[in-house]
């Protein structure tokens, strides 16, 4: 009895040591989940901005050319459509179709990300 507990005594400082490395490994792999799940966040931050940024520029792009259009629709009413007004609305199909997409982009990236936020 008195043996066994001598060999326990003496195995405790190893076991110990052992115990103690595999946990400042695993609190550093943790550390860097941590500093990996930060940066993700600023990076999807940084994206959002850029896509809210793109949105409010086709849509103030959108808007500006419907103006445009419907100036030179009401201005050339009356005589046949010359190719600058079908220009300036084929250009304001353009955009509102652009508009439509970034939309969707914008729903579509932040979406699981607010569902995946919630439900964490």
């Amino acid at each position: 009895m008195n043996e066994a507990f001598w060999l326990m005594w003496k195995l405790a400082t190893p076991v110990l040591a052992v115990v103690t490395v595999l946990l400042l490994i695993e609190r550093r792999q943790q550390q860097r989940r941590a500093d990996g799940l930060w940066n993700s966040i600023v990076a999807y931050r940084n994206e959002k901005h850029a896509l809210v940024a793109k949105l409010a520029k086709a849509q103030l792009e959108a808007t500006e050319a419907k103006s445009i259009a419907n100036i030179l629709r009401h201005r050339d009413e009356a005589t046949c459509p010359c190719s600058e007004v079908k220009a300036l609305q084929d250009r304001n199909v353009y955009l509102e179709e652009r508009n439509n997409q970034l939309t969707l982009q914008l729903f579509e990236i932040n979406t699981p990300k607010v569902i995946k936020y919630f439900l964490c």
